[in-house]
């Protein structure tokens, strides 16, 4: 009896610390999570920074949306990270033809290899500036809280 209690409680201790040392934290270089920053009609690039810490070899995926339409993914994989992984990708959109109003969704993923459930995720969304009837209203889509009426701007009286 004392045996089996013995392995039990081992086999606790060792799988409680195998699932404390598994972590994967991602933010991106420009705020919080859900930060809007705002681009220009004329923005041909765009510098992406991101950082990740793990715990162990993780996949880090970026994918970029103009308008909920995928243009851009990058993957790659980080076999030891040692302290914090900085990642810096030139974004092209030149081609894209930005008017004011669109959204620019960056998603940002990091995954562990050996436990593919440890996964976190960042979304920093560029709102392209400029004259857009509906501008205050693309920026409540990616309020964090479900069904919360789009922003409205109030009239001022005369």
């Amino acid at each position: 009896m004392k045996t089996t209690l013995g392995i039990t409680l081992g086999f606790w201790v060792a799988a409680s610390q195998f699932a404390q040392a598994q972590n994967v934290d991602v933010t991106n270089g420009y705020g919080p999570h859900l930060t809007v920053v705002d681009l220009r009609p004329s923005t041909t690039s765009f510098d992406y920074l991101a950082s990740v810490r793990a715990d162990g070899a993780f996949v880090f995926k970026l994918t970029v949306e103009h308008n909920k339409v995928v243009k851009f993914v990058d993957t790659v994989t980080v076999a030891d990270p040692a302290g914090a992984y900085d990642y810096v990708k030139d974004i092209d959109m030149s081609a894209w033809g930005l008017k004011p109003g669109d959204v620019i969704r960056f998603r940002a993923t990091a995954r562990l290899v050996a436990n593919p459930l440890v996964v976190d995720e960042d979304v920093l969304i560029g709102l392209v500036q400029g004259w857009c009837p509906n501008v205050e209203d693309k920026r409540s889509e990616f309020d964090p809280d479900e069904g919360i009426e789009p922003r409205r701007r109030e009239k001022q009286s005369p």
